[in-house]
């Protein structure tokens, strides 16, 4: 016979969820209450029909195959700041059976410590989880290849154990050792580095089952306990009946279902550089004149920054840009905090005499010829009013590429230009004709205009003629812009 995994997540082999580990001896039904060395019992939930361990500062760990989502802890129900998780990765990169993510509030809960070491194949393990609830009495087995026979005698059973139902249990909690030496080893969709349990059939050894993926396996250090491990999957046997666990009798002594454990310490640096990972959220103001922002500072991974810009009397906020792409059109923007963030908040002048104010000195605000709405400073032909209306710099030779430019797109004149959002004081018409001299503009001449992109500060707009190209008339289209 050979052994094979089984994922410990109900859904995916079609099984109900389940509730606890499965312990032998007895009748099965101990254990359901904290063991008296383990202060972490609470800090146990459930996730997704199976088990989430909550390790302290809004953090809670689970098996990669588990997901992520909303987290029950002693009966109230938190909800994960949307994209905290956190996949671990192995030493070779490849991803590992392991995710960690953030809850919106702390349960008021204690932190569990990690193990550093790897525990001894020794060392006296504690294995919780919300796995299932076996019958009272033995059972046993004859197996002859892939068969699995029930008999009532142990006599010539291969194989004893439990049956159990899955599901309408509580959390319980057993023991076992390590029988095997970490290794970097497949869960069957994970590469993992851990270890595996073997279910013994003595007094209170656990032995996992579908609902305990993401269970954790305690080891005592000192006098306190750590969190050593995390439950993933068991091993089975071919014919083996669905619902049972089983360990070898005196005619198959050493052959026994198994629990693969992640091991925690070959992550512990992992997840402890992400939950006390520190990030820097600055934010700037352009122009400075234009207003102020706050909510700069150091954040915690995951957490939720809120930076908000006012602006300055003679201005209108535009946008949130980072690295020169729009992050937000608010004013308030809150943002979920995985990296370190420079946010810029822009503001643009509401008035013509706001926007001249924040390019040209008193001297030149005094002198038409250089500030004045038909002047050229720039000497690039393009004069200070329609540097306002298309949000250009008039100290600066714009290409002639900035203007409003003709096609014939869909057979129509067409004109498009980029439009000063904020310029509300200024009034901009697309104007058409067929002779120059009379030009005309409205629903009844042109096309209702098209926004082709918005980044905040600017509207990139298209107009086109409603007389198709193709009709042979002589037709020009211009674009009009009126000042206060």
């Amino acid at each position: 016979m050979r052994s094979y995994p089984f994922y410990l997540l109900g859904l995916l082999i079609l099984l109900s969820p389940a509730r606890a580990v499965i312990l032998s001896g007895s009748d099965g039904t101990q254990n359901t209450t904290a063991p008296a060395d383990n202060p972490y019992w609470n800090n146990i939930g459930s996730l997704n029909q199976a088990t989430v361990v909550y390790l302290g500062n809004s953090w809670v760990i689970t098996a990669a195959h588990v997901g992520y989502g909303i987290v029950v802890l002693g009966g109230t129900t938190y909800y994960p700041v949307a994209g905290s998780n956190v996949q671990l990765s192995n030493t070779d990169s490849s991803p590992a059976d392991l995710v960690i993510f953030k809850l919106n509030s702390p349960p008021a809960l204690p932190s569990v410590p990690l193990a550093t070491q790897t525990s001894g194949t020794e060392t006296s393990l504690e294995m919780i989880g919300n796995g299932g609830i076996r019958n009272t009495g033995t059972s046993f087995w004859i197996v002859s290849g892939t068969t699995w026979t029930t008999t009532v005698s142990s006599r010539n059973a291969n194989f004893a154990g439990y049956v159990y139902t899955p599901g309408a249990a509580l959390l319980r909690w057993g023991t076992n050792n390590r029988s095997s030496p970490v290794q970097f080893q497949s869960d069957g969709l994970y590469n993992i580095e851990g270890y595996s349990t073997t279910f013994s059939g003595s007094l209170n050894a656990a032995q996992g089952v579908l609902g305990d993926s993401g269970g954790p396996v305690f080891a005592k250090v000192g006098a306190g306990m750590v969190l050593a491990g995390e439950i993933l999957a068991i091993s089975s046997f071919e014919g083996q009946p669905s619902n049972t666990v089983v360990y070898g009798t005196h005619l198959n002594s050493g052959q026994a279902n198994g629990t693969l454990c992640a091991d925690i310490a070959s992550y512990s640096s992992q997840i402890q550089s992400v939950m006390n990972a520190l990030y820097q959220v600055s934010t700037s103001s352009v122009p400075s004149a234009g207003g102020s922002a706050t909510g700069a500072g150091t954040y915690s991974y995951a957490s939720t920054a809120t930076v908000t810009a006012s602006a300055s009397p003679g201005y209108s906020f535009a946008s949130w840009t980072e690295n020169g792409t729009t992050a937000s059109l608010s004013a308030s923007y809150a943002l979920t905090v995985t990296a370190s963030h420079s946010l810029i908040a822009n503001f643009q002048p509401s008035t013509i005499s706001t926007w001249k104010s924040g390019y040209f000195t008193t001297a030149r605000l005094s002198d038409p010829a250089v500030s004045g709405d038909l002047a050229n400073p720039s000497g690039d032909g393009i004069c200070v009013l329609l540097d306002y209306a298309l949000h250009l710099n008039p100290l600066k030779a714009n290409s002639p590429s900035a203007l409003p430019q003709v096609s014939g797109t869909g057979g129509y004149l067409t004109l498009t230009y980029s439009r000063n959002k904020w310029a509300t004081d200024l009034t901009y018409a697309v104007e058409v004709s067929a002779d120059l001299e009379t030009w005309n503009s409205g629903s009844s001449y042109t096309s209702a205009p098209v926004i082709l992109n918005d980044n905040g500060l600017t509207q990139t707009v298209q107009i086109s003629d409603l007389i198709p190209i193709a009709s042979g008339q002589r037709r020009f289209i211009r674009l009009r812009v009126s000042g206060p």
